[in-house]
């Protein structure tokens, strides 16, 4: 049986399941489906994070950065505030800028939780939010305007 661009119905799906980059696109399509679906929500968050986090083991930095995105927020996992952190820095150090401005915001305000603690450090947050600015990052570049002009 043919399927997508003429391949095999195998061929689609172990390029589907080794592939980060699709693995990335399928994560996003459950994280979506997961935000406009509250009913199933949890299951398509559940999924999301499955496919991202295939993808970030093979170092895809946007995957990463959703993982921290989704460990902050408890979307499909338990919070964890040490992996949000870890997941978000190895994406900022590949130039996602979602990922240096929650760093830079994190540094900046500190946060406590049963899974960690990130302690005020405004040298890290001006760097981290000076990385995002550089890359025109609206809500960065207001932030350093803001508490440290």
């Amino acid at each position: 049986r043919q399927v997508h661009g003429g391949l095999g119905e195998s061929s689609y799906f172990f390029l589907m399941a080794t592939d980060p980059e699709i693995a990335f696109q399928l994560g996003l399509t459950h994280f979506a489906l997961g935000e406009k679906h509250p009913p199933d929500y949890q299951a398509h968050f559940t999924t999301a994070f499955q496919h991202f986090q295939f993808a970030a083991e093979s170092e895809h930095a946007q995957a990463q950065a959703k993982l921290g995105l989704m460990y902050e927020l408890g979307y499909g996992v338990k919070p964890d505030l040490t992996k949000a952190l870890h997941f978000n820095q190895l994406a900022a150090e590949k130039g996602i800028a979602s990922a240096q401005r929650w760093l830079g915001l994190i540094y900046a305000q500190g946060e406590s939780s049963e899974s960690g603690t990130v302690e005020i450090d405004e040298t890290k947050a001006k760097e981290w939010l000076g990385k995002a600015a550089a890359q025109g990052d609206e809500v960065a570049q207001a932030m350093l305007q803001e508490k440290w002009d």
